[in-house]
């Protein structure tokens, strides 16, 4: 019995860092080749998520209804399916011409949060833009995270959560 234990220790002492085997944000799907956002400290698990980009058609009425109303502010907001599937809107809020949108570049879990790092597109200097206000958002689906979301772009700037209508309830 004792040899079991002592060999069953010394096999676990053997095992090799999995957090060097994990994908990096590049593997994950609607993600350009990119560095995770932080490096992580030795001993924090930071697991990569897979998200999937999603159309607001895809959507029902009332959450269209709602997305459209909260596409007028910078934030974000979110739902969970009964399945666990979370749905994460994140807008950019009013930009004065054609040509801004926003993309998801990497979500994390890390130590219980969810960490989003999103990056805002612009128009190039001299590409011609129709001169219309927009609104530019993304939205997500994921499932393995949690409801505590840090979300920030790649200037570091934070979003904050918009709450109202249906996504009242799901307060955090």
């Amino acid at each position: 019995l004792i040899i079991a234990v002592v060999f069953s220790l010394l096999l676990a002492g053997c095992k090799t860092d999995e957090t060097q085997n994990t994908p990096s944000p590049s593997s994950t799907p609607g993600s350009p080749s990119q560095s995770p956002s932080s490096v992580p400290h030795p001993g924090i698990t930071v697991n990569y998520i897979k998200f999937e980009k999603i159309d607001v058609d895809a959507l029902d009425e009332e959450h269209i209804k709602l997305i459209n109303d909260y596409s007028l502010s910078r934030g974000y907001t979110y739902w969970v399916d009964a399945d666990g599937t979370y749905t994460v809107f994140i807008g950019l809020g009013e930009r004065s011409t054609a040509g801004y949108g926003i993309k998801v570049l990497s979500v994390e879990d890390n130590e219980g949060n969810t960490n989003i790092l999103v990056e805002e597109t612009k128009p190039g200097k001299d590409e011609m833009v129709a001169q219309v206000i927009t609104y530019p958002y993304v939205i997500v689906q994921m499932k393995g995270i949690t409801n505590n979301f840090n979300i920030s772009d790649t200037e570091g700037r934070s979003f904050e959560i918009l709450y109202g209508g249906i996504f009242e309830k799901h307060k955090v």
